[in-house]
């Protein structure tokens, strides 16, 4: 199963044959401890909030789930856990130990 925001990519996806629910990307609409893997691709950059993301995230895995995340990140958005190079890529360095770290407890 995936979810997915945008309507008119979760209707193309259904085209291919991909089971998906049309959800908000913080899954709030599912149950806690109901999956295994998080991946988001371009949707975290959207959220104005990634600590209470990362915190619904966490309520949503089962134990041992993963989180995988590609994204963009603006360089004037300095922090932790996001860490610049000279040649101003940006990335996010966080894992589950991080995921832990900087999400708030359910």
């Amino acid at each position: 199963m995936a979810l997915e925001t945008a309507l008119s990519f979760a209707a193309r996806c259904r085209a291919r044959g991909l089971d998906v629910v049309e959800a908000p990307l913080d899954g709030s609409t599912l149950p806690a401890g109901s999956v295994d893997f998080v991946v988001s691709i371009a949707g975290v950059h959207h959220e104005a909030d990634l600590g209470a993301l990362l915190g619904a995230w966490r309520r949503l895995l089962r134990p041992g789930g993963r989180v995988v995340v590609a994204d963009v990140v603006e360089a004037a958005k300095q922090g932790p856990g996001i860490e610049s190079s000279p040649d101003g890529r940006v990335s996010l360095r966080w894992g589950l130990r991080g995921l832990v770290a900087h999400a708030p407890a359910s």
